[in-house]
């Protein structure tokens, strides 16, 4: 894997301090001190269109394959879905030329949207050995629901939610993809003229990495973790980074690093069963 030290000077919408209300612009610049900058992906607006869910249905691979050429008939920017065994999360996610250009847009209608919509990194491809993937968190006030984009994911903070949780599909076009949940940790961010940047040390953002990077990355991320998983990942995983941000605190992301461990062609039948989750689940 190389070290890729790209800096990414995106939209930031400083939305959970509260005060702000704009949405700011800031594009592909590279600062000096090669930290990264990342997307703020919170919502705090009351209205906003709620998420368009697919229906797991069948495990078949007619089913699948129908899924995607929806989607991407709507959208050609449409990548895929990503979505858990237990369907804590059920989404469709989108790639751009920058990672701007969906924080504030429907992948839809491509209209504007204070929800956004899910993104890969503009830098990644879907053979990328890190796959990353950015999704808004929202307050209960902006989503009672607690379902809108990546907001479920907060659960995961939580062990006791880490084990019914821990599995994670990629829907591609031609395979899905499984892979194990490995690390959950909150990404320490510097704030420099109000754009939040990564740690020099702590780049998950990055779409592959050299060796002797990997190791001081692996590193922080174990040192970080808010618990202990039984699972780790080494250099030479496929590795799938689920970013959202974190309640009330602008210079934090949580991030999940999943390993992958399993891929079908989804021309072939894919035996595993996608379960919804009960109303207790979802309470947590």
């Amino acid at each position: 894997m190389r070290h890729n030290r790209k800096t990414t000077m995106i939209t930031v919408a400083l939305i959970c301090c509260l005060v702000l209300a704009a949405v700011g612009l800031y594009l592909n610049t590279k600062p000096q001190d090669e930290r990264i900058h990342v997307p703020d992906h919170r919502s705090s607006i009351s209205s906003v269109q709620e998420p368009v869910e697919e229906d797991h249905g069948p495990e078949n691979a007619a089913f699948y394959q129908k899924i995607f050429t929806d989607n991407q008939a709507v959208n050609p920017d449409y990548k895929g879905n990503v979505f858990f065994e237990s369907n804590l999360i059920n989404q469709p996610f989108v790639q751009a030329l920058d990672n701007s250009y969906y924080l504030r847009r429907n992948w839809q209608t491509l209209e504007y949207d204070e929800a956004g919509a899910n993104f890969m990194d503009y830098e990644c491809t879907v053979d990328s050995s890190n796959i990353i993937i950015y999704g808004h968190y929202a307050y209960s006030s902006f989503d009672p629901s607690r379902k809108l984009r990546f907001t479920p994911l907060a659960r995961l903070v939580q062990q006791e939610n880490y084990e019914a949780n821990k599995t994670v599909y990629l829907l591609l076009e031609n395979e899905i993809r499984e892979y194990v949940i490995c690390s959950v940790y909150y990404a320490d961010l510097v704030e420099s003229d109000g754009v939040y940047y990564t740690q020099v040390e702590e780049q998950y953002n990055l779409s592959s990495f050299s060796q002797e990077y990997f190791n001081t990355y692996h590193d922080r991320v174990r040192s970080k973790q808010l618990y202990e998983t039984g699972e780790d990942f080494s250099w030479e995983d496929r590795l799938l980074t689920l970013q959202t941000c974190v309640e009330n605190r602008p210079d934090q992301r949580e991030i999940i690093v999943c390993r992958q461990v399993n891929t079908w062609p989804i021309t072939d039948r894919c035996d595993f069963a996608v379960r919804d989750m009960t109303d207790s689940e979802r309470a947590g």
